[in-house]
């Protein structure tokens, strides 16, 4: 019986002592452990003539609206832009850049419509560093230009896919909440997947 009585104490206090170390909020709750804010790393504004709502991520990618043909020139003189990728469906950039040696690729998608496999493409292409810096836009780079940035967020600079969605729409670059579908897309992406066949793509044009 006092052998029992003893080892009884001693599981109390260790239920004790393990409760006495545990963090609370001050109502009994355990506390979670803190949020990374990620808004002193969203996408920053850059005024160059002739490239609307434009925004640097980082030294590798930018992302705007639509150029001009001196908005292209004005890119690869003042910011060293060597590549472009443009989202549009009906819009190639030919014209616009023909007086550049800007690469220009092209990966059309409409926004309601847009799919995982969609965003695969654009990152393929921006995951090669040795063509950097690039520009990725749509018409309003808004909406398609912000989808592709935050999975590009979620897969180089390991945000969350919900950090990623809160740039996309509350980063100040002109998100239409029209296009429900695209921060719904986000959500739902499989992220293990995409980082696979993206960086491999990266490493390949790399050998």
């Amino acid at each position: 019986m006092i052998r029992k009585a003893i080892v009884s104490a001693s599981l109390i206090a260790l239920v004790i002592l393990h409760n006495g170390c545990r963090s609370t909020d001050g109502d009994g709750i355990d506390a979670a452990p803190p949020a990374v804010d990620r808004r002193a790393a969203w996408a920053k504004p850059v005024e160059i003539s002739g490239v609307p709502n434009l925004h640097r991520l980082n030294e590798h990618l930018y992302r705007s609206a639509q150029p001009s043909s001196a908005g292209f020139k004005n890119l690869e003189k003042q910011l060293g832009v060597r590549s472009v990728v443009c989202l549009r469906q009906f819009h190639n950039n030919i014209d616009e850049a023909q007086d550049t040696l800007l690469r220009v690729y092209y990966v059309p998608f409409s926004p309601w419509s847009a799919t995982e496999d969609d965003v695969i493409r654009a990152l393929r292409i921006i995951a090669r560093q040795q063509e950097g810096p690039f520009l990725v836009h749509c018409l309003h780079g808004a909406d398609r230009t912000g989808l592709v940035c935050a999975a590009y967020r979620v897969v180089f600079d390991n945000w969350t896919p919900e950090e990623a969605r809160d740039e996309m729409v509350k980063g100040g670059y002109g998100f239409h909440e029209l296009w429900r579908n695209i921060p719904e897309l986000l959500l739902k992406m499989d992220f293990d997947k995409i980082r696979r066949q993206v960086l491999s793509s990266e490493e390949n044009a790399q050998r």
